[in-house]
C-alpha cells in the first residue's frame, strides 16, 4: 500500500489511511493502534488554512469508523524548527477541534461499534505478487477501494491464503 504520500491532496490521504486502516482489520480483526498519525505535512512553515482543523477532525472520525481504537497524534514541539507545522502549540484551533473529536468518539462509541463490526458484503483480493509484478496494481486496488466505498460498501480485503473466507 501506498499509504502515506505528501505529494497528493488531503482527501486521498484520509481516504488512503482509511484503505489502509480496512486493510487491516479485514486481514486480522485486532485493535488498530496508530500511533503515528502524520496529521499536517512536516514543513519548516507553518501553513494556515481554514481547513486544517476540519481536516484534522475528519481524519479523527473517519479512523473511529474504520476500527482505529487509539491514536498518537505525531507532533513536533516548536524547538524543531525544521518541522514547525506540526507543532501543535501554535495550533490551538487545530488541537481543539481533534479534542473535541476525540470527545464525541467516547460519548459515541456505541454508535461507532456498528459501523466498524458492519457486514462486509463485498471483497477485494489483496496479492503480493500482483503488487509485484504488477506496477499498475495498487493504483486499482486504490480505485476499486475509492470506487466501493464511494458507493456506501465496506469492502473486506483478501489475501490468496484467506481466500476460504468468501
Amino acid at each position: 500500500f501506498a499509504f502515506y504520500d505528501s505529494g497528493i491532496d488531503d482527501t486521498a490521504k484520509i481516504r488512503a489511511r482509511l484503505e489502509w486502516y480496512d486493510f487491516l482489520k479485514s486481514i486480522n480483526n485486532k485493535p488498530i493502534f496508530d500511533m503515528e498519525m502524520h496529521i499536517l505535512d512536516d514543513s519548516s512553515e507553518i501553513t494556515r488554512n481554514n481547513m486544517h482543523p476540519d481536516f484534522i477532525a475528519a481524519n479523527a472520525w473517519m479512523g473511529a469508523i474504520h476500527g482505529v481504537d487509539l491514536t498518537g497524534i505525531w507532533a513536533y514541539s516548536e524547538m524543531d524548527t525544521s518541522i514547525l507545522n506540526t507543532a501543535f502549540e501554535k495550533r490551538p484551533y487545530e488541537l481543539r477541534k481533534y479534542a473535541k473529536t476525540a470527545l464525541d468518539a467516547s460519548r459515541l462509541a456505541d454508535e461507532l461499534a456498528m459501523f466498524k463490526n458492519a457486514e462486509r458484503e463485498v471483497g477485494i483480493l489483496y496479492s503480493y505478487e500482483s503488487r509485484i509484478f504488477s506496477d499498475q496494481y495498487l493504483s486499482n486496488l486504490y480505485s476499486t477501494y475509492t470506487l466501493l466505498t464511494s458507493n456506501g460498501q465496506k469492502p473486506l480485503f483478501i489475501t490468496e491464503r484467506q481466500i476460504s473466507k468468501i
